[in-house]
């Protein structure tokens, strides 16, 4: 990532007029229209984070193990993504209320799984610091590689705004505000120091053959150039690591058919006709809400 002399490709702006207050946005929220989240979450390249990052995630043994023994995503992965997805839109575009809430509702959710280590019998929650820190750090990092690669871009300086932005995410589910990075290159070298406790255990290859599997004719092929550029987002070594080294033409591929259909996808709804409707969806149902509005 460079500066160059271009302008910033965010530079904040004033509220949308556009942009509406409901059941769930009675306010701007935590981020508010004038920040980077705000307009990097109703990108495209949204859609490749959270595999992107969830596929680098089962790399830590511990993470992996929580997933396979006390979770439903091996039977419902469509229902784990939905409920990502609410969550990063709830706290994103949701009002402070809801927002606080949302996480609330996810650390009850993280303290009330347990898993077993099979080495040492040890049983563990999903509220462990350092397994919350590999999950907030692999989706930051992951999310400002999919604004590089498949967004208009971003500087160093928005790059880096951007991750301390998210430290606002990293309290909500009770990581230590001091610990998560405030910069790219902190995330980089976060990467560097926990290389070594990373693996590829027995237990994930479920998950990295889910990752790769896609359906038949036109709409698996759709499947497999936005799976394979999702992938593309890891670092090479964890790439290496979970045994998913694709040819650079296949990865070239991936990238050229996955640009093309983002940008089909905005020439019909560009970000700030994204933004009202995700609003909506989070006033429809928020994630961790005690009520839904009626319509």
């Amino acid at each position: 990532m460079t500066e160059g002399n271009r302008s910033p490709a965010y530079a904040p702006t004033g509220r949308p007029s556009v942009v509406e207050r409901g059941a769930h946005t009675t306010d701007d929220g935590l981020f508010g229209p004038a920040s980077l989240t705000w307009r990097l979450h109703a990108q495209r390249a949204m859609m490749l984070v959270g595999s992107g990052a969830a596929t680098t995630q089962m790399l830590n043994p511990r993470v992996m193990r929580m997933i396979d023994q006390a979770s439903h995503f091996r039977q419902n992965p469509e229902a784990r993504a939905k409920g990502t997805f609410q969550y990063i839109i709830t706290i994103t575009y949701g009002d402070t209320a809801t927002a606080k809430r949302a996480g609330e509702r996810l650390r009850r959710m993280h303290q009330a799984v347990l898993a077993t280590d099979p080495n040492t019998g040890e049983s563990y929650n999903a509220e462990v610091a350092e397994l919350l820190l590999w999950v907030h750090n692999t989706l930051t990092l992951t999310a400002v590689r999919a604004f590089q690669r498949y967004g208009p871009g971003l500087t160093d300086a928005e790059a880096d705004a951007y991750v301390r932005e998210q430290i606002v995410a990293a309290e909500l589910v009770g990581i230590d505000p001091m610990l998560a990075p405030e910069t790219v290159s902190e995330l980089e070298e976060y990467m560097v120091q926990v290389r070594s406790s990373l693996a590829m255990i027995p237990e994930a290859l479920w998950f990295r053959d889910m990752m790769t599997a896609h359906g038949k004719g036109v709409g698996g092929l759709a499947e497999k150039f936005v799976k394979d550029a999702a992938i593309g987002l890891m670092l090479p070594e964890h790439r290496a690591l979970f045994g998913l080294q694709f040819s650079r033409r296949r990865d070239r591929m991936a990238e050229r058919a996955t640009k093309a259909l983002f940008a089909l996808m905005d020439s019909k709804a560009p970000v700030e006709r994204v933004i009202p409707d995700l609003r909506h969806q989070v006033d429809v149902a928020a994630f961790g809400a005690r009520r839904q509005p009626t319509a």
